[in-house]
């Protein structure tokens, strides 16, 4: 499960998420790019993860400095998105071919993938 939720912020910072986007409440940045990611039939519990709440999880990506998160008018917000961390720029949208041929190939790259392993 948590290999599942790096990918889908991998994948929603790399193909979905805009600088005009931000910031953005946390629990709409899960609903609207997070769970946006995800194959048709797969959703995201993240209390089956190791972070068991967004909070927790949204900070455990901003160690990893992926992003930013700091509450706005009291709700916790996404920020800023760091596009060009080597994590963010080296990750392949399952939706590329490159992707496609990695997860192919056995590679598994990707959310859809990581919902497989």
């Amino acid at each position: 499960a948590d290999r599942l939720a790096e990918a889908a912020l991998l994948e929603a910072i790399k193909t979905r998420v805009k600088a005009a986007d931000l910031p953005c409440e946390a629990s709409k940045f899960l609903s609207t790019f997070i769970q946006g990611v995800l194959p048709e039939g797969v959703r995201l519990d993240l209390r089956a993860t190791s972070h068991k709440k967004l909070a927790k999880f949204l900070a455990s990506a901003e160690k990893k400095k992926w992003l930013k998160v700091k509450a706005v008018f009291g709700q916790d917000s996404v920020v800023e998105v760091a596009w060009s961390h080597p994590d963010v720029e080296a990750y392949q949208p399952r939706n590329s071919a490159s992707s496609t041929e990695t997860a192919a190939a056995g590679g598994g790259a990707g959310p859809a993938a990581a919902a497989e392993a």
